[in-house]
């Protein structure tokens, strides 16, 4: 499963976003990618379809392990989808020959509507992944705060 979200986040952010986000003026200069980015596409469709039968067929046995993953791919694609839409928000975008500028992706608008899955995953998963739990119980917090003159918490044993 990781694997798999691994992958289709890299065709995401890796491939299809960076081609449209060279503009008309690229496509058309390079038609010889249409073809392998069609079949890109293609491939983020088959592994969105495919993690949401995923979800909707998670056991008991491996539920929280795969929740985990699941939340953690979908956290990360969040945050590099809005990084990507404050990129796209950027003057030198904006100052670009009309066929230069970046086309629209149709991923922002697909209907992967990623928020309202990581709610219904955490929901699913019944608190924090092992992750975030191993990030709660680390010390490193309250020993740079005690090294820095800060709080004087103790120190988890």
């Amino acid at each position: 499963v990781r694997s798999q979200q691994q992958l289709w986040t890299e065709l995401e952010f890796e491939w299809i976003r960076q081609w449209y986000v060279q503009g008309q003026e690229h496509a058309d200069l390079h038609p010889y990618w249409h073809k392998p980015l069609e079949y890109m596409e293609t491939c983020w469709k088959k592994l969105h379809a495919t993690t949401i039968e995923i979800t909707r067929g998670l056991s008991s046995d491996l539920q929280n392990d795969i929740c985990d993953v699941l939340i953690e791919a979908y956290e990360e694609r969040i945050q590099l989808r809005e990084k990507w839409e404050a990129r796209l928000k950027s003057p030198h975008f904006q100052s670009l020959a009309d066929e230069s500028k970046p086309m629209e992706c149709w991923i922002t608008t697909a209907e992967s509507d990623l928020a309202s899955i990581l709610k219904q995953l955490r929901k699913l998963r019944g608190g924090k992944t092992k992750k975030e739990k191993r990030k709660v119980a680390s010390n490193w917090d309250a020993l740079k705060a005690k090294l820095s003159g800060g709080s004087n918490k103790k120190l988890k044993r």
